[in-house]
């Protein structure tokens, strides 16, 4: 499917995002869902069996229904059963980021589940076939616990790959004592590809928590270490899987062990969850558009002296980003706070303390659902060929797979053509007279990222897609 959000530029866009995030499940028999149509907020989740005390991961149908969900250990469908051979995964329900869900290239009734151990435990991947079990998917027996790594962090992120598939990225041991390597497979109709690929980070840190987040449009990663003023950014390409350019930014604040990392929609603000032994907590947000991003730190929100201690952050379908704010290891909240605008530079970004209640006896822990980062990128424009007299519409019918561009001056389009990043042409009509609407049917498209050139009077605009 094609994702795209609404973008208030020349160009107004429609966001689909195949539902994949619409439903999330976490904690102490926490959740919540967000409207299929709407992508807003629509309420709590009260069903969820996950008793897990950091991370899970969870996956939803193109209609918004439940497809199945994890703590890295035990899997559940969607009649929150136990999935047929869905327990035993090499995950553990305190690891950071203990699961992560990535559809197949090519295989719409197959996902892979990336599952990680605690401390220094392994990367392993596990099959699902959602075909069997009558339809509520089950773990391929033969296909179980495939070991990628036999050591690495708690670290587990995912991106779309400019070459068509996903990224899928840990952070791992150099040597015995200290994690340095970001280590990227690369998923591609072939499969996963279990040579990774290695860019070197100067962390210089031996604690194995705390998240690796990349952001939205792919161009960034940020690594959190359970470590003092342990927080990296680093440049990362979509096509190599390498990354460069690492900066160590420090937290001016007492509270300054890294856990939860979170970028903004648009890719240019990180926020940061970070703690200490005596339970002050902070927010903090850093403007990576400043020419010192160090210095631009502000702290957002604070807890001083009790009831402050690690939790995680999560970019949301409706542009929000969603904060855990547990009191202890072993206490949770019924609350979920929520950063209301986190493209907002300053306090504008609107955070919000307490704005979700979960339910009585359903807590938020430390973590939250690991997702696919660029499901979340409202960006996919090219805003160099954008004239400001041209406005076009795009949007996707989920179910038919049919691409609509209107021009909404009604002016007619004379051209369209698609291609893929490394220049392929996969659609080439200059041969349009006197229609101000034209369709593009996407079904036969093989999952990868597009450029669709519209040219109307004269003009033309360029606009990025993901189809997966």
């Amino acid at each position: 499917m094609i994702k795209n959000y609404v973008l208030l530029l020349c160009v107004i866009c429609v966001y689909t995002l195949n539902a994949q995030t619409e439903n999330w499940y976490f904690g102490e028999y926490a959740g919540i869902s967000f409207d299929p149509t709407t992508h807003a907020f629509s309420g709590a989740l009260t069903n969820g069996q996950l008793n897990t005390t950091e991370g899970s991961a969870c996956i939803s149908d193109g209609a918004g229904n439940i497809l199945f969900y994890t703590d890295g250990t035990d899997v559940y469908n969607a009649q929150n059963n136990i999935m047929v051979n869905g327990t035993g995964l090499l995950g553990d329900n305190s690891s950071t980021q203990s699961a992560l869900i990535v559809p197949f290239v090519n295989a719409p009734t197959k996902y892979y589940i990336f599952t990680i151990d605690d401390a220094s435990g392994p990367l392993a991947y596990s099959v699902v076939d959602m075909t069997l079990d009558n339809g509520n998917g089950a773990i391929v027996a033969t296909q179980k616990n495939i070991v990628l790594l036999n050591n690495t962090s708690e670290k587990l992120c995912a991106t779309h790959s400019a070459n068509g598939g996903y990224w899928v990225i840990t952070f791992a041991q150099n040597n015995s004592n200290t994690y340095e390597l970001l280590k990227a497979f690369e998923i591609t109709s072939s499969g996963v590809n279990t040579t990774s690929v290695d860019s070197y980070v100067n962390s210089n840190s031996p604690d194995a928590r705390g998240y690796l987040k990349i952001s939205p449009d792919g161009s960034k990663i940020a690594i959190a270490t359970n470590d003092q003023d342990n927080l990296f950014l680093c440049d990362f390409n979509t096509t190599t899987g390498m990354v460069n350019t690492a900066i160590q930014l420090e937290i001016n604040y007492t509270a300054d062990l890294l856990y939860g990392i979170e970028f903004s929609p648009n890719s240019n603000v990180l926020y940061a969850h970070s703690y200490n032994s005596t339970q002050d907590s902070a927010l903090v947000q850093f403007d990576l558009t400043a020419t010192d991003i160090e210095a631009s730190q502000l702290i957002i929100d604070q807890v001083t002296g009790t009831g402050g201690y690690r939790g995680a952050l999560q970019l949301a379908e409706d542009g929000r980003i969603y904060r855990t704010t547990p009191v202890s290891y072993a206490i949770g909240t019924n609350y979920l706070s929520v950063i209301e605008n986190p493209n907002v530079i300053g306090t504008g970004c609107n955070y919000v303390q307490d704005a979700i209640y979960l339910g009585s006896n359903k807590e938020a822990m430390q973590g939250l659902p690991n997702f696919i980062a660029s499901y979340f990128d409202p960006a996919f424009l090219s805003t160099d060929s954008v004239s400001q007299n041209l406005d076009i519409t795009m949007y996707l019918n989920k179910y038919t797979e049919v691409l609509t561009i209107e021009n909404n001056t009604l002016k007619s389009i004379e051209s369209i053509s698609v291609f893929t990043l490394t220049g392929q042409t996969i659609l080439d009509d200059t041969n349009i007279s006197n229609n101000s609407t034209y369709t593009v049917n996407t079904s036969n498209f093989a999952p990868g990222i597009y450029l669709i050139n519209v040219t109307a009077d004269n003009q033309t605009i360029t606009k990025k897609i993901i189809i997966d």
